[in-house]
This record gives structure tokens, C-alpha cells and sequence, in this order.
């Protein structure tokens, strides 16, 4: 079973039962916002798919870089968002608070609020969101860059 998220244009994400495979193409990914009853406004690429942060990561700060700790099997479950170019904003999301990191094979991730941003691979539809608070580290992210639910 083949799952195809679309990147913002920016890169195709085809995780086969458990593989993941960045194809990149051009362009920017883009950092919008959907919706739902449970969890209220959270972020979402260009297609609806949902974007997480994961609380193992260190947070980036003006003064140190973001550093994503989801290397090997995690990224088979928890594919990053990468982009091609500097990542752009839709919906309720905010210009000021996105950037990149480089990772180890030199491609770009994108980050939010200073966390690098991810999908959940067993969201195969853009249906809505079933990764939130997996393993107590998984998180929606809100338009302020907080994760869902946080006080």
C-alpha cells in the first residue's frame, strides 16, 4: 500500500509499509492550517495533511538551532516536511515563525516556532489527524506554534 502526500509542492512523500522515500521536486513546501471539532485549528501542508512536533526534539531558539532526534524507523512512521527553498505560509499560520534546518543527507526540514515539523504516516488521508499525542510525544501544532492542548 502506497501513501502519496503532496509536500507544497516542495518534495513527494511515498512511505511503502514502512519505507520512506523523499522524491524532490521544486519549490517551497507551504505551512497552512486545517481544521477540526476535536482539536480546533492545527498546522497542515498545501493537501490537508496534518504537521506534527515531536518533544524529543530540541526546540530552536534564536540562540541555538532546532536539532530533529526522529532518525532510522522513527522516520518510516514520522516522515519530516522538507522543502525546496524557503517554506511559505497559508491560512492562520505565521510567516515569523517558520524556518529550516539541514539534516544529516543535507536536505531541509521545515520548522515551526523553532520544532522541526512532521507527518504521521498512518494519516492516509487528509481526513484528519490520528497522531496527535501518540507515545506522549507526538503533537498537532497550533497557529501560535504551541502544540494542541498545551495550557
Amino acid at each position: 500500500m502506497n501513501i502519496k502526500a503532496a509536500i507544497g509542492g516542495a518534495a513527494v512523500l511515498v512511505a511503502t509499509l514502512g519505507t520512506s522515500v523523499l522524491a524532490q521536486d521544486t519549490g517551497p513546501a507551504v505551512v497552512g492550517t486545517a481544521m477540526s471539532e476535536e482539536y480546533g485549528t492545527y498546522l497542515a501542508d498545501a493537501e490537508g495533511h496534518a504537521l506534527y512536533l515531536f518533544t524529543n526534539d530540541v526546540q530552536g531558539t534564536a540562540d541555538m538551532p532546532a536539532v530533529s532526534n526522529c532518525t532510522g524507523g522513527c522516520l518510516a512512521a514520522w516522515p519530516p516536511l522538507l522543502t525546496m527553498g524557503d517554506p511559505t505560509v497559508d491560512g492562520e499560520a505565521m510567516a515569523d515563525l517558520l524556518g529550516t534546518i539541514a539534516l544529516a543527507d543535507g536536505t531541509m526540514q521545515v520548522t515551526y516556532n523553532g520544532w522541526p515539523l512532521y507527518y504521521f504516516a498512518a494519516d492516509m488521508e487528509a481526513d484528519g489527524p490520528t497522531g496527535h499525542e501518540r507515545g506522549d510525544v507526538w503533537y498537532l501544532v497550533q497557529p501560535s506554534g504551541e502544540q494542541v492542548g498545551a495550557e
